[in-house]
């Protein structure tokens, strides 16, 4: 019997520039929040797209997605309240 290993799958990975991205409550809406960094484990470009989802798709519509940028929603109410709590989103990557 012969054994092969068969390689990983790559995964995909999201970083975000600054690392712990903070909303000033004075932030126009449009500002760049983080800019994000999606890229597959064994260094092949991702050229998909992202997107929110379930369970915190965008915080009760505070955060959008424009390209690689996390940006305050301008159409989104809450800010002033979004800048003073920590806020979570789960961000999808489809290909």
């Amino acid at each position: 019997m012969l054994f092969t290993p068969t390689a990983p799958t790559p995964y995909l990975t999201l970083s975000f520039l600054p690392a712990n991205p903070s909303i000033a409550s004075n932030a126009p809406m449009g500002s760049v929040v983080a800019t994000t960094t999606p890229s597959w484990s064994d260094g092949s470009p991702f050229r998909g797209t992202l997107s929110f989802a379930q369970p915190y798709s965008n915080d009760q519509g505070v955060f959008a997605i424009s390209g690689s940028d996390l940006i305050v929603n301008p159409s989104g109410p809450g800010l002033a309240a979004a800048a003073k709590t920590a806020q979570n989103v789960t961000i999808v990557a489809t290909q």
